[in-house]
């Protein structure tokens, strides 16, 4: 048909039959109440050349595909504005690029019908339904972003066509939790890159096909994902792991971004599994990991990352991927480990270091122990809070502290094992529990307030009864923390020094536990003690 169809408000129907075509635009008059007029049947395939209805003056129906076979498509080459756009009998509408549809589409049929989008569009209104969610939708040509402003979308299979984003903005009608933004399987492998862009809008969540407890129709599944990229624009919470150790399906995303500003939150309750790059920070607002990261974590913002109790930060499990916490900004981004933890990557670079790591950072949590085997490049490293007590284990030598290091008043920290447990061996040397370690920080404070301290200083084994090297002190067996050029010292009042004699030293040895550039710092106050069983020691 050549030229433009008019319902002019009147409840009309108008039949186009198979392969046939409406070269002009399709309207009605303005809806009045919300209450929408005329009805447009495409028997089978079509070409709709103009727009469909208008904002503000919708039409009622469009149903695609009434009465011809299977899967016959109806090309948009307008914008489309109707109450309810129907897919019937696996029918096709496929949407030209920069062209928008506003409208309720449904299936009668659960399985069946598609949208297919050839660029950028804007999809207003819920798309599927619980139980009867569409057969696919067809999203994400390259460079192109569809949007999908509200409601939950509802498809078998969201496949991407190119490396384009999806977006879904909306949630669930009120009173539903969680607020999803899209339930089915997201393929990426279904263009030659499997690329493309996931992204959840502020306020959308997010349940796994790893969720054990999830409710019927709210999961996604993610394939062919290992090329692919995850965005969350502001406040999510997912559900169930993300990702998989075993990358099943290569569900494992590329790539991981947290874009939430200040206030933001994104909170992911299960395992976090990168597949070959990174989890990025590029907000400045918070992610809560309360399961384990497998992969590098980087900041490229000033944002914060929460550790739950008894988690840390693991290297990918995929072979390939390198495993840090970096940041792209000196002193830039916070990690706060709430509890308990022990370091498994190296956090920060000499020439990048975070803003601040916090070691049992939660008071919500009253114990903890914090296993300090990598380098902590940080402008400030705290370890403790005000209310718990921390057990701090220095578990490998020659690492870096952080620019300032603070320890909290009811923080032990162990330089060289438990002070408690010991070897002993026939040429009057002891064996400290764990490794005897030679830290460093850098030209800051080291600030232990009224913490407990832990060395151990090493002796040479003797020989024959004094004769050689026996009983001279052994630096390399000794424990120490070093501060670069400017570093200072400050010790509270009822701070306390123990030190482990690994073995008889001679009169006049001497061990230097902490050294500090700052003068003024060589008196240390508190308490001494040692624990050898084979000479009484004067500590000073």
């Amino acid at each position: 048909m050549t030229g433009a169809i008019n319902f002019a408000g009147k409840n009309a129907t108008v039949n186009l039959s198979d392969a046939k075509a409406i070269s002009g635009d399709i309207t009605t008059s303005a809806n009045i109440s919300g209450v929408k007029t005329g009805i447009l049947n495409t028997l089978g395939a079509a070409t709709l050349s103009g727009n469909v209805g208008a904002v503000g003056a919708a039409i009622e129906q469009l149903n695609i595909n009434t009465a011809g076979t299977s899967s016959k498509t109806v090309d948009a080459l307008g914008n489309i504005n109707a109450g309810t756009v129907n897919l019937q009998n696996d029918g096709v509408l496929r949407m030209a690029d920069n062209k928008d549809l506003t409208g309720n589409v449904t299936t009668a049929l659960a399985g069946t019908g598609a949208l297919t989008f050839l660029g950028t569009s804007t999809v207003t209104g819920n798309v599927g339904a619980a139980g009867t969610a569409l057969k696919a939708i067809n999203a994400g040509a390259t460079t192109e972003t569809v949007t999908f402003m509200s409601g939950v979308t509802y498809a078998n299979t969201l496949a991407y066509t190119g490396n384009g984003t999806v977006l879904f903005k909306g949630t669930s009608p009120a009173g539903v939790a969680p607020n999803l933004g899209f339930v089915g399987a997201v393929d990426f492998g279904t263009n030659v890159t499997s690329t493309g862009t996931l992204k959840l809008g502020d306020a959308v969540d997010l349940v796994t096909q790893n969720a054990t407890s999830a409710g019927a129709n709210t999961q996604t599944t993610f394939l062919d994902a290992n090329g692919a990229t995850l965005r969350f624009v502001g406040n999510s919470t997912v559900t169930g792991n993300l990702g998989s150790a075993d990358n099943a399906g290569n569900q494992n995303f590329a790539h991981i971004f947290a874009d939430g500003a200040s206030g933001k939150v994104v909170n992911l309750l299960g395992k976090v599994y990168v597949s070959s790059s990174t989890f990025n920070v590029a907000g400045t607002g918070t992610v809560n990991f309360q399961d384990d990261l497998y992969g590098p974590l980087r900041y490229t913002a000033d944002g914060t990352v929460n550790v739950a109790d008894t988690k840390s930060i693991y290297p990918s499990t995929d072979a390939t991927a390198a495993g840090s916490v970096t940041t792209t900004v000196a002193n830039t981004g916070t990690l706060n480990f709430l509890g308990s933890t022990t370091t498994q990557v190296p956090i920060g670079t000499s020439a990048l270091p975070l803003k601040a790591v916090n070691f049992h950072s939660s008071t919500d949590v009253p114990t903890a122990t914090v296993n300090i085997g990598h380098d902590v490049y940080a402008t400030t490293t705290t370890i403790g809070n005000a209310t718990g007590t921390t057990t701090a284990n220095i578990t490998a030598t020659g690492k870096y502290l952080g620019t300032n290091l603070t320890l909290s008043d009811n923080t032990t920290l162990n330089t060289a094992g438990n002070p408690a447990t010991y070897t002993s061996y026939t040429d009057g040397t002891l064996a400290p529990s764990g490794v005897v370690t030679q830290s460093l920080i850098g030209g800051g404070a080291l600030n232990t307030n009224n913490a407990t301290l832990n060395f151990a200083v090493g002796s040479q084994a003797w020989a024959s009864s004094n004769s050689g090297t026996g009983g001279l002190v052994n630096p390399a067996g000794s424990s120490t923390i070093t501060g670069a050029a400017g570093s200072t010292l400050s010790m509270g009042a009822t701070s306390t020094v123990n030190v482990s004699l690994l073995g008889s030293l001679r009169n006049g040895e001497t061990a230097t536990l902490i050294d500090v550039a700052a003068a003024g710092n060589t008196t240390l106050p508190g308490t001494y003690r040692d624990n050898s069983y084979v000479i009484d020691t004067q500590l000073s």
